[in-house]
């Protein structure tokens, strides 16, 4: 449940607010809101997205508290930490809210903070990754080799620039959402592709598949050639599908 963390709540909440979401709003209700079970008004809304960022600022206290716990028994600078979410939650941007959906960037354009000293010198990765390359990431730090299965690649020696490297998302392997650089297209069940330009319009409101052809054929070129082999793609031995290794022409 998003609750109302104090005292947070007093800073992003409207204090006259009495409505049925005043301490905390769970994911059963969420849901009555998102099959139109339950209608909200404004005011729920604008309350609702206060407990979410009130959720938000508790949390980044407690791993504040956590942190310098670590640092009073005197192992932080040995401590491996790694923070990351396995989605967002949309919050009415699109007319949604919850998660699961959309493949919009709300949802799956999370946080990933890597910190161990001892094995990492600071550094942006701007390029983009994808939620299975932490697994590999931290067995390389731990020095253990990466088992057959795993099919991402290890983040560390990586750095900032460089080629556009494209990250992929899927919703129950029916639809998939790749972004690469300034763009991000989404592939429906149908086959049929969206393409957006984040740059421009980061609310991914406007499909300018249409507009710029070059662009969505390469998208579509790469969607095919990945999802070819979606469920082994091995990042570490073949790369990614806009940037293959000659192993991937060995193997196949």
């Amino acid at each position: 449940p998003w609750r109302a963390r104090k005292p947070w709540i007093e800073k992003f909440a409207d204090a006259a607010y009495n409505g049925p979401y005043k301490s905390k709003i769970n994911g059963i209700a969420v849901e009555k809101i998102v099959q139109g079970k339950v209608k909200v008004t404004d005011a729920d809304k604008r309350h609702i997205v206060a407990l979410y960022d009130s959720n938000v600022s508790y949390q980044d206290e407690q791993l504040g508290a956590f942190i310098e716990e670590l640092k009073g028994w005197g192992i932080w600078e040995d401590t491996l930490l790694v923070i990351v979410a396995d989605h967002g939650d949309e919050l009415w941007e699109n007319g949604r809210i919850g998660h699961g959906g959309s493949l919009r960037e709300t949802l799956v354009h999370v946080p990933l903070l890597v910190h161990y000293p001892r094995g990492l010198a600071p550094v942006v990765i701007d390029q983009a990754v994808n939620s299975i390359d932490v697994l590999p990431t931290i067995l390389d730090l731990a020095g253990v080799r990466a088992g057959k299965g795993v099919q991402g690649k290890t983040l560390v020696g990586q750095g900032a620039a460089g080629y556009a490297t494209a990250s992929f998302s899927s919703h129950l392997e029916a639809r998939f959402a790749m972004a690469m650089g300034d763009y991000k297209s989404e592939r429906t069940p149908t086959g049929s592709l969206t393409l957006y330009n984040l740059m421009r319009d980061a609310g991914e409101r406007s499909d300018v598949s249409d507009k710029e052809r070059l662009t969505a054929q390469r998208f579509h070129d790469l969607f095919a050639l990945f999802l070819f082999q979606n469920s082994t793609w091995q990042r570490e031995r073949w790369g990614a599908p806009e940037s293959l290794t000659t192993a991937f022409t060995s193997d196949w």
